[in-house]
C-alpha cells in the first residue's frame, strides 16, 4: 500500500451544469458524437463527504429536499455497486495512484438524474477531487481530467470552475476563465430521458440555423440578456421534446407566458429560463412548482 498523509474528512459540494450552448456536429466513427457545447455551474448541488473506512469501503446515498433530507421519504441506500459512477471513480484513482484504503463516502442528493444536469458526472468528478484532497497528493486539475475522460463524456468539464468549452464527445475542456452572472429557474418535469435514446432520435436536419460557437462565446460574454439570449441553442431539443410530450407542453406553457429566454439542458429533461434576477427567479419557481410542472429550481452561477 502507498504510504500516505491523510485528511480527517472532505466535504464537496458538486454543482450541476446548464448547457447554455450545444451543437451536435454529426457522429463519429467511435459511436460517439462530436459537439460542442458551453456548460456552466450553478447552485443547484449534491454534497459528497469522503473519509478513510475502517475496514472496508461504505458508500450511502440519502435524497435531500430544500437543502436537508427529506424526512418523510428517509430513503438511505447504502451499497457498493462497481456499476455506480461514484465507485468507478474510487476504483480508477487507485488504480492510477496506488491507494488502496478503505473510503466511507456519504452522498446526499439534489440533482436529479436523467435530466441533462450532469448530476451524476458532477460527483464523480468531485470523487477525484475529495481524494487528492483527501490523501494530499496534490495531483494537478490536468491530470485528474484525463482520468475523468475514462468515466464518461462530461465529467471532466466539473473539475473546472466557470463557464468551460467542450468539445469531441465533451471530454476535451477549455475553461473560459470567467462566467457569466445570471438568475435561472431549473424545470424537471418528471420525465427523465436516457442520453443515448436521445440522441439516437436526434437529426441533423432538425437542428436549425442557431449561432456558431465562436459568436455563442462572443454573446455569454457580454453583460446582456438580449446578447444572451441569442447564445442560446441545443441541438437535441427537437428530438427531447418528440420523446417527452410533457416537456413540449411545458415549453409552449412558458412561451405563452412570454418566457422565450429558455431551453433544453444537454439531452434533458430539465429546462431552464433565464431570469432579470433572483428574485424574479424564486418568483417563477415557486409559481410553476405550485402549477405542478414538476420540481422547480432558482439557481444562478457559481464560480
Amino acid at each position: 500500500m502507498k504510504r500516505v498523509k491523510l485528511l480527517e474528512k472532505v466535504v464537496v459540494h458538486t454543482p450541476a451544469k446548464l448547457n447554455l450552448y450545444l451543437r451536435v456536429l454529426g457522429k463519429r466513427s467511435d459511436g460517439f458524437h462530436e459537439i460542442e457545447t458551453l456548460i456552466c455551474p450553478v447552485s443547484l448541488f449534491d454534497t459528497l463527504v469522503v473519509q478513510s473506512g475502517r475496514t472496508e469501503d461504505r458508500l450511502s446515498v440519502a435524497w435531500a429536499a430544500g437543502g436537508t433530507i427529506e424526512e418523510k421519504d428517509k430513503l438511505v441506500i447504502s451499497t457498493w455497486n462497481p456499476n455506480n459512477l461514484i465507485v468507478r471513480a474510487v476504483e480508477l484513482f487507485r488504480a492510477q495512484t496506488g491507494v488502496s484504503r478503505p473510503v466511507e463516502i456519504r452522498l446526499i442528493k439534489r440533482v436529479p438524474a436523467r435530466a441533462g444536469l450532469g448530476g451524476g458526472s458532477s460527483d464523480a468528478a468531485a470523487v477525484l477531487r475529495a481524494l487528492n484532497q483527501l490523501y494530499e497528493l496534490r495531483l494537478p486539475t490536468a491530470q485528474l481530467a484525463d482520468w475523468a475522460a475514462k468515466l464518461g463524456s462530461d465529467v471532466p468539464g466539473f473539475l473546472y470552475t466557470g463557464l468551460c468549452l467542450c468539445r469531441g464527445r465533451g471530454e476535451l475542456v477549455q475553461p473560459l476563465g470567467w462566467t457569466p452572472r445570471l438568475d435561472a429557474v431549473v424545470v424537471f418535469p418528471h420525465c427523465g430521458l436516457a442520453t443515448a435514446e436521445v440522441y439516437r432520435h436526434w437529426q441533423e436536419s432538425e437542428q436549425g440555423e442557431g449561432p456558431e460557437v465562436r459568436e455563442a462565446v462572443r454573446a455569454w460574454g457580454r453583460a446582456s440578456a438580449a446578447a444572451w439570449v441569442r447564445g442560446l441553442f441545443n441541438s437535441l431539443e427537437p428530438a427531447a421534446l418528440r420523446l417527452c410530450p410533457r416537456l413540449q407542453r411545458l415549453k409552449s406553457h412558458l412561451e405563452s407566458r412570454g418566457l422565450r429566454a429558455g431551453q433544453l439542458s444537454g439531452s434533458g429533461s430539465a429546462y431552464f429560463v433565464l431570469c432579470a434576477n433572483r428574485l424574479q427567479a424564486r418568483r417563477l419557481a415557486r409559481r410553476l412548482a405550485a402549477e405542478g410542472w414538476g420540481s422547480c429550481w432558482a439557481v444562478s452561477t457559481t464560480v
